[in-house]
């Protein structure tokens, strides 16, 4: 398989972090199948991103890094899947990982691990449908900078949103302690387990409930801010 993106996205973080972004590019990517369950991707992005409209009283970290960068990186991932279906899975689990190297042109240079892991039990022979579900989840990362430049809070990791639920994106992690900014994190990681269970209404309208409880950390700063007195 193989396919291209066009982009454009923009992102306001003025509550957490106190400033606007916008990334635009594009990406191009390819993947194949090494066997029925292991497959593997590739995709080299090129972005322009730019940190604007910062709040005038915003962490001088992020001050610091207002203005335009352009992102050139290459990324691949693996992906074991041994589940009964990759659209509406009730059984088996799916392992991937995957790594971003950014510095093949741009003004940005790091590396970027990244893995997550879902585990499906059903519970149809006991309960008699087979929406219900306990689904065991897992994720990390890890950012690591290369050359004389320390990481930037477009690339760090932030938790909160989809993958911290019930927290705001950027709402749990390392923050200037003066001025309460998110400011991101160099590793990561989650822990989920969520049930999933039929509503009472018809099944045509694709309903189901779900009860979850999902944990977190966030951590990792460059040294040049927790010098500075940000918890680390």
């Amino acid at each position: 398989a193989a396919g291209a993106d066009v982009f454009l996205v923009q992102r306001d973080l003025r509550d957490t972090s106190g400033y606007r972004e916008r990334r635009a590019g594009f990406a191009l990517r390819m993947g194949y199948e090494i066997n029925e369950h292991l497959r593997q991707s590739w995709s080299y992005s090129l972005v322009d991103r730019d940190l604007y409209d910062i709040d005038p009283n915003a962490s001088r970290f992020i001050q610091e890094q207002a203005g335009r960068t352009l992102l050139s990186q290459i990324s691949t991932t693996m992906t074991y899947d041994r589940r009964d279906s990759r659209i509406e899975p009730r059984s088996g689990y799916v392992i991937r990982g995957g790594a971003d190297f950014a510095g093949i042109g741009g003004d940005v240079e790091y590396v970027r691990f990244r893995g997550d892991a879902q585990y499906y039990i059903p519970f149809e022979r006991m309960l008699g449908d087979p929406d219900y579900v306990l689904v065991l989840a897992a994720g990390g990362g890890y950012l690591a900078p290369y050359g004389d430049n320390d990481t930037r809070i477009v690339d760090r990791f932030f938790l909160g949103g989809e993958n911290l639920r019930g927290f705001t994106l950027g709402g749990a992690g390392p923050r200037d302690i003066s001025t309460n900014d998110s400011l991101g994190g160099e590793v990561m990681w989650t822990t989920s387990a969520e049930f999933r269970f039929p509503l009472p209404v018809p099944s045509e309208l694709g309903f189901i409930g779900r009860a979850f409880v999902d944990v977190g950390s966030l951590s990792g700063l460059p040294s040049s801010v927790n010098n500075s007195g940000c918890p680390p």
